[in-house]
């Protein structure tokens, strides 16, 4: 939700999603910045994560290559490499619905079925 995923539509955004008018002076002093920040789910990532599948589509207009790429980095700086804590799946032709890939498709279903087993024991 940051200016640097969402550059400056992360204002009108995080606008919304706060429910907090942002005005001029608010940019200008940084206090937009903070609370964008508050609701972003990149500073939520720390070595307390639940385990995590996440999926981002290569098409999307909404979820922009920053998000996804802000997201699977904060993974991988917190948990390392092998992603024993976290999956991340990509469409790579799939816009916001993720529609357009089945063979993706299947392994997220298939992975989420796992997560599923191994952490809620069903």
């Amino acid at each position: 939700m940051t200016t640097a995923a969402w550059g400056s539509g992360a204002y009108g955004l995080s606008s919304m999603l706060t429910g907090v008018r942002f005005t001029d002076d608010m940019i200008e002093n940084g206090e937009a910045d903070r609370l964008c920040r508050d609701i972003s789910p990149v500073y939520f990532v720390n070595e307390d994560t639940v385990p995590s599948l996440f999926a981002y589509a290569g098409n999307d207009p909404i979820v922009t290559k920053g998000n996804r790429t802000a997201m699977e980095k904060v993974f991988r700086d917190t948990f390392g490499e092998n992603g024993n804590n976290y999956t991340y799946i990509f469409y790579p032709f799939s816009g916001h619905g993720l529609l357009l890939d089945p063979v993706v498709e299947e392994i997220y279903y298939k992975t989420l079925y796992d997560y599923c087993e191994t952490y809620f024991g069903y």
